[in-house]
């Protein structure tokens, strides 16, 4: 039996890279002032890492009896990460910056420790995915330029047809290579109109071809051909035969030179006669998924609330009868954040109709979790609110006082999993004691919720409009970006983290109860 003592072995080599004795390699990192020279052992840099083995083969010995390598475009941070790997053995992330763990995995990648880069890879994925996303233009380019980062590339792949907005919405998304454009309109699942991918397809084909003229009207055959040339990988991935009428005539016939005339023919053929046979090939539509649909269709049935209404009804009246005002108790509001005024203010958006300050509003405000008592986090917020619906969530933001919160009628999540979450009914809003408040409803509905049920994130409007991470009081990570919302419910895009937060779900109140009976 051979007995492995690997803990000791870690232990001694940190010794030793600590000590510097026997060093015969300096490494320099960093510039200016922040750099820093690392002494090290060139028999561990030959057996622990590739690239330091065909470095120093490279080089010769100083009079010291030295040889020296530098690489400023290094930070001492990150150098510190590889160093201790292929000295120890060993990684810790924990409350490392982002950045930092990234710029890591792109060192390990080009030193050759695929190892470490693959376990990079997967710690990105599983614990800083947020961040991944904000960052996704840079990343996804990474890995398009680094093939040996499969594993973040399959993912960034996976999350641009999920949420094609990250990538196509970048200002540079038309110098992205033509692998990574094809790799994704090739995906059945891209969460994208036909009629939308169609325009970005020939958006990137003309950025391609900068000589082209800007008025399409003055295009000859021959720029035609250039673009239907540069295109060849792209047009077959299209499923013509999802366009409408309208996108034909408004979108497809603009460019027909480019198509093959069969296609063309083929197109017209399905639009005037339907159920005659064509040749060219019919692709599938893409899997659009919308998960809270059906989400969305049982709220609404189990709850006969104002709230499932888009617009009030013109012989709807949603204020409450005298006769439920009789029977409904006295508002009461358990919170150290909003008042009454404040409560009859939201509700009034819930219902899209005005209740006045002395009527009581017919809802309960049930208190399912409130920082201060149960915790400024992620977990604490998917242990207390997982499988409620009709919830409000409301923050005090820390140094300024503002009121911040959103109302989500959706059902949070029961099951860890991470999805858009669909709805025209979400709204975000900041209210004022004097001034007027803000409210900000849902402008793209699709993208109205962000769930993730990793403990590090807590409630997302979108994944900009309002979101909270990390620990909401003690750090700054707490945001509101004006994106799939309306409008801004901030006059800034810094991070803060908050006093006291609370999340409610609303009870509407109905009562069939006759006076005097």
């Amino acid at each position: 039996m051979t007995t492995k003592f690997f803990d000791n072995l870690s232990f001694d080599l940190l010794v030793l890279l600590k000590k510097g004795k026997g060093r015969d390699v300096i490494v320099n990192v960093g510039k200016g002032t922040e750099s820093k020279p690392f002494e090290l052992h060139s028999g561990i840099l030959y057996v622990r890492c590739p690239y330091f083995s065909n470095e120093l083969d490279k080089l010769d010995y100083n009079e010291e009896h030295i040889k020296e390598i530098n690489k400023p475009d290094i930070s001492v941070d990150v150098f510190q990460v590889i160093i201790m790997y292929i000295y120890g053995g060993i990684i810790s992330f924990e409350n490392m910056d982002s950045n930092i763990i990234f710029e890591s995995l792109m060192i390990a990648n080009e030193f050759q420790l695929s190892e470490l880069a693959k376990y990079i890879e997967n710690y990105l994925i599983q614990h800083h995915e947020f961040w991944i996303h904000t960052n996704f233009s840079k990343i996804y380019r990474a890995t398009i330029e680094n093939d040996s980062l499969g594993t973040l590339q399959k993912y960034c792949v996976k999350v641009a047809a999920e949420n094609p907005d990250l990538i196509f919405d970048s200002d540079d998304f038309t110098t992205l290579p033509e692998g990574a454009f094809v790799s994704i309109l090739e995906r059945d699942d891209l969460q994208m109109s036909e009629a939308k991918i169609w325009d970005l397809v020939i958006k990137w084909g003309i950025a391609q071809n900068p000589s082209l003229p800007p008025n399409q009207n003055q295009w000859s055959d021959l720029d035609f051909l250039i673009l239907k040339t540069t295109l060849k990988n792209c047009l077959p991935l299209i499923r013509f035969f999802q366009f409408t009428g309208e996108e034909v005539l408004d979108k497809l016939r603009p460019y027909q030179k480019i198509l093959d005339p069969n296609l063309w023919t083929d197109i017209m053929t399905r639009f005037m006669a339907p159920n005659k046979s064509i040749s060219s090939v019919v692709l599938p539509p893409r899997k659009l998924i919308y998960k809270s649909q059906v989400n969305d269709e049982l709220n609404f049935t189990m709850l006969p609330s104002p709230i499932q209404n888009h617009s009030p009804s013109p012989i709807q009246n949603h204020s409450p009868s005298p006769i439920q005002n009789q029977s409904l108790q006295r508002f009461e509001l358990n919170s150290n954040i909003i008042s009454t005024k404040h409560a009859t203010e939201i509700v009034s958006w819930i219902d899209r109709t005005e209740y006045r300050s002395d009527e009581v509003i017919p809802y309960r405000f049930n208190l399912l979790t409130r920082g201060s008592r149960d915790g400024f986090n992620g977990k604490s917020f998917h242990r207390m609110c997982k499988g409620k619906d009709y919830t409000l969530m409301v923050l005090k933001v820390n140094g300024s006082g503002e009121i911040l919160g959103g109302f989500n009628p959706l059902r949070i999540p029961t099951e860890k999993e991470r999805t858009w979450l669909s709805t025209h009914d979400s709204f975000i809003f900041s209210l004022k004691n004097n001034d007027r408040s803000i409210l900000s409803r849902v402008a793209r509905s699709e993208r109205a919720i962000w769930n993730n049920s990793v403990e590090f994130y807590g409630p997302h409007f979108s994944n900009e409009d309002l979101v909270m991470l990390g620990d909401f009081q003690t750090e700054k990570r707490c945001f509101s970006r004006f994106r799939h919302y309306e409008k801004a419910i901030r006059n800034t895009n810094a991070k803060f983290s908050v006093d006291e937060y609370e999340v409610f779900q609303l009870q509407h109140l109905i009562t069939t109860e006759i006076p005097g009976a």
